[in-house]
């Protein structure tokens, strides 16, 4: 008799969390004090100042794949499994020994990550709200790659919007690249790639507002630059395609079939932009509809929103 969805379930968390168990026991045994943590010393996983190619994006991009669920216990929604649920082949002192192992390499990974000094107050923000915001995106770096990644990210997010300065930071740390160089210092292209996954996470919830706008503005700003400019380099072009790309995925590609062209208006979208941001706004969109209805139907609705 071929085991129930609940079994595989359970059969695959055990093999996971054993899995874990084993490598956090031997990071905990390992001499190397710089094995433990996963993480290179250096500048923010050994990624590029400027954030070009190698930035932070590519660093976190496994939340944003389709096996990013098997990275929990938890339901295909991201929240976790009842207590009560949890097969029996998953005992709950297993758990909870697997939650303690994880807890002490997420603060080994913290020890690890830099945590550059606020210089007080910047850009309208109080020292303490970007230290919040500065806290909670190394917090989402250190759990990268782990069982509760997904969870814990969701959390973190949840208190940023929750707070009367999360979003705003996020827009501003998307749109002002002084202020995001003076607030976050090395780490500023992973404050970057959180600051777009804060501003989709607040779309979801009903607020697009915040997206659409830094969407607007960030290609206003870039309108204005060559593409062989430094703000390029630094992977600014690369935020617009992600937040175009969060917007789809918060709206779902299968609307867009019948969307009309205001909708991209609102994130910036105009014929005289230049041709490389016009090109941005292209391909994130034509990639996805190319996936889902195949390259015919996919010009045929890219033309009609963007066109026009």
């Amino acid at each position: 008799m071929a085991p129930g969805k609940r079994q595989r379930l359970g059969i695959l968390l055990a093999v996971v969390a054993s899995a874990l168990l084993l490598g956090i026991a031997l990071t905990w045994r390992s001499e190397r004090p710089d094995a433990a943590a996963g993480l290179s010393s250096s500048s923010g996983l050994a990624r590029e100042q400027a954030g070009a190619p190698g930035d932070a994006r590519h660093v976190a991009a496994p939340e944003d794949s389709e096996q990013a669920g098997l990275n929990d216990p938890a339901l295909g929604d991201g929240s976790p499994v009842p207590a009560g649920e949890r097969t029996p082949l998953i005992p709950e002192q297993a758990f909870a020994r697997l939650n303690e192992g994880v807890a002490g390499l997420v603060q080994q990974r913290l020890e690890k990550i830099p945590n550059p000094v606020v210089p007080g107050s910047v850009g309208g923000f109080s020292q303490e709200s970007l230290e919040k915001a500065l806290g909670s995106y190394r917090e989402m770096l250190a759990y990268q790659g782990l069982y509760n990644q997904k969870v814990e990210r969701a959390r973190l997010m949840d208190e940023l919007l929750a707070s009367p300065d999360g979003t705003g930071i996020a827009e501003k740390t998307l749109t002002d690249f002084a202020f995001t160089k003076e607030a976050f210092g090395e780490l500023q292209a992973e404050a970057r790639y959180f600051s777009i996954e804060v501003l989709k996470k607040a779309a979801r919830q009903g607020n697009d507002e915040p997206l659409m706008r830094t969407a607007s503005r960030l290609a206003g700003q870039l309108s204005l630059l060559g593409e062989s400019s430094e703000d390029f380099k630094r992977g600014r072009g690369e935020d617009l395609y992600d937040l175009i790309a969060a917007y789809i995925e918060v709206v779902g590609v299968e609307s867009l079939a019948t969307a009309d062209a205001k909708a991209f208006q609102r994130l910036g979208y105009s014929p005289g932009l230049p041709p490389q941001i016009k090109k941005t706004y292209d391909d994130a969109l034509f990639f996805r509809l190319n996936v889902r209805f195949g390259r015919t139907r996919a010009v045929a609705i890219t033309s009609s929103l963007l066109d026009w």
